[in-house]
């Protein structure tokens, strides 16, 4: 990318500026306009657009959507039981000065007139529930408390229960009548339950997506109106005919609504200080508890590769997403039940996290200098958190993350109130966790007598024993066409390789974790003796649900993530091939920080794990020479 071109982008994205300022501010205002254009659109960083327009908030609204937003997160079909309601004006001449058309050629333009505040308006009420919905409510003139009132006596309380069910909830908007103590005695005296709303916050309200329809279908082709009759009638028509299936979709989408106005879930890119063209993704959750004063937590999928927005949305993150890919639910055993987490897709390439060059080319050391410079930037950005205790988790390939981050902390510049670390099924020597596979398979019956036989007449000399066993790397044939079946036993047989007692998910879409961590399982291993492609594997972890639901362009947007950055899946094949693994073994690492008697670590295993089995890890553990 030429330099010219690097400083016109950068004075776009600092200042959000038009093309001939950034021109003028990165003084390049030899070039012309037609040129700087072209340099903005080969870029594909940028989208020429409308800005969004919310209501002017304070940081008590924001606080307040947030902590609604936290209420009602576990919220699925408790939705159908509410009632959205609310109030908009339509003028004569149409919604807005803007009239977009796809314009024939071959006809004259389309024009359009416009009048004094819109040669007239109405101003409309409704109200939408899951089984119904009420007429339009043409307001005239000024309304006051009373009128308001006797609009909800004749169009709301005789339906309530037929549009919400028995125990119906009503939503109104923050206008000053819908707070007049005598609508607030009128709900309690007809034992209405009101929904509790944060001000300012129309874009929860289902009824904003249905006054979009109306609006499209009542001023479509740009008609514009000649009297307040006409226009009446108008929507009267449009409203008689609206689907009802179509408000019923919108209460599935409750839930994404909640989601996106959650920002707790602060969502940021890290530019990183040693590779100056990383930019990794993450995502940080306040704990439910105690943020003050609860420890913060860093979260790692493993891989190498694989991105650890699947460890918020499917194992410890506080929402998960539905089987179909389509909603969210409130998963009760997430850990910021008790701790802010951070979630850190790295390095640079996986899921959302992205390199401007497009190279995707790293190994142990760089990771944990990345993640280090990220940890120090998010510290930066959020300094209230800086005097909670701080602890490095994570799982898989997080068994090589987790120690050489853990280090850079412990001896870094950084004042980071670093107290431990956990590590999950973890890949921590890759010479046990290769020996052992084949002593899982066997005591897990995976092997029968006859192999087994084999394996220990010419890879054990005889006695199958941890200590005289040679499985990775024997110079004897017969050893190695032994482990070979092995081989196959692990990775041709259709098992679940995260739990070997369920049942294996299928999947249209190859996945690549399964890739990635059967790659682990066997990297020492002799390859498959019928030469057994990987990527062939049905896979047993279906992730597809993740990627409906991530890449939907509505998630995108709320989770920050510019239009020119990849497609998000589980884990990144070009970054793993990439990857250059330098460590075979975490003794010295795991040694230095425990014997730094500053840190408290924890080595925690499953018992059904293949990709990185509890006997490799318990071996290890147990040759640390540390009292547990």
């Amino acid at each position: 990318m030429p330099k010219e071109q690097r400083n016109l982008l950068r004075q776009l994205k600092k200042r959000l500026a038009s093309i001939p300022t950034a021109q003028r501010e990165s003084g390049l205002t030899h070039i012309t306009r037609q040129t700087a254009f072209n340099y903005v659109q080969r870029s594909k960083q940028f989208q020429f657009k409308k800005r969004k327009h919310h209501p002017k908030w304070t940081k008590k609204h924001i606080a307040d959507r947030l902590a609604w937003g936290k209420k009602y997160m576990s919220w699925t079909t408790e939705w159908t039981s509410v009632i959205f309601s609310d109030e908009k004006r339509f003028n004569l001449d149409g919604p807005d000065g803007f009239q977009y058309y796809w314009h024939c050629l071959k006809q004259k333009e389309q024009y359009y007139s416009t009048r004094q505040q819109g040669g007239g308006s109405l101003m409309v009420w409704l109200a939408v529930g899951f089984g119904g919905r009420s007429s339009l409510v043409f307001i005239k003139g000024r309304q006051n408390h009373k009128d308001y009132i006797q609009q909800l006596e004749t169009e709301l309380l005789p339906y309530g229960s037929d549009w919400g069910g028995e125990n119906w909830i009503y939503q109104q908007g923050g206008t000053s009548i819908h707070s007049a103590q005598g609508v607030k005695k009128w709900f309690d005296d007809n034992n209405v339950q009101v929904l509790p709303w944060p001000a300012k916050s129309p874009d929860p309200n289902i009824v904003e997506n249905v006054w979009a329809m109306l609006v499209e279908r009542v001023y479509g082709q740009g008609r514009q109106y000649e009297n307040v009759k006409e226009l009446h009638e108008s929507l009267d028509s449009v409203w008689n005919t609206f689907c009802q299936k179509y408000i019923q979709n919108l209460y599935d989408s409750m839930p994404n609504h909640v989601f996106e106005l959650i920002q707790a879930g602060v969502t940021c890119y890290v530019t990183n200080a040693y590779h100056a063209n990383y930019r990794q993704n993450s995502k940080f959750v306040e704990s439910q508890r105690s943020p003050t004063t609860d420890p913060v937590v860093l979260w790692m999928n493993g891989g190498p590769g694989c991105s650890s927005l699947d460890g918020f949305l499917s194992e410890l993150g506080p929402l998960h997403v539905s089987a179909d890919g389509k909603s969210l639910y409130k998963n009760p055993y997430s850990w910021n039940r008790v701790a802010n987490v951070i979630f850190l897709e790295a390095p640079a390439g996986v899921g959302f996290s992205y390199a401007d060059n497009k190279k995707y080319f790293t190994d142990d050391d760089s990771t944990s200098y990345d993640n280090y410079v990220a940890l120090q930037s998010f510290f930066e950005k959020f300094p209230e958190f800086k005097k909670n205790d701080f602890y490095i988790t994570g799982e898989s390939y997080g068994g090589i993350y987790i120690p050489t981050l853990s280090v850079r902390v412990l001896t870094g510049p950084a004042n980071i109130n670093f107290k431990g670390f956990a590590i999950g099924n973890g890949y921590l020597d890759v010479r046990n966790l290769t020996n052992s596979i084949v002593f899982f398979a066997y005591y897990h019956g995976l092997v029968g007598n006859t192999l087994w036989s084999s394996l220990s007449k010419y890879c054990c000399g005889g006695f199958g024993a941890i200590e005289t066993c040679n499985f990775d790397d024997s110079s004897s044939v017969e050893c190695q066409k032994a482990v070979s079946q092995v081989s196959q036993v692990v990775s041709g047989s259709g098992l679940n390789v995260y739990n070997l007692y369920s049942d294996c998910a299928q999947s249209q879409e190859r996945n690549s974790r399964d890739l990635v961590d059967k790659r682990n399982i066997l990297r020492y291993l002799p390859k498959p003796i019928n030469g057994y492609r990987y990527s062939d594997d049905p896979p047993c972890t279906d992730a597809s649900n993740l990627r409906k639901w991530l890449n939907q362009p509505s998630v995108r947007q709320a989770l920050h993530i510019p239009t020119h950055v990849q497609d998000w899946d589980i884990c990144s094949l070009d970054v793993e091939i990439g990857y250059k693994r330098i460590y075979d073994t975490m003794r010295p690492q795991i040694l230095q920080l425990i014997g730094s008697g500053k840190l408290r670590g924890l080595i925690y295993n499953g018992d059904v794990d293949m990709a990185c089995n509890f006997l490799g890890d318990e071996w290890f553990a147990n040759n640390l020479g540390l009292p547990v």
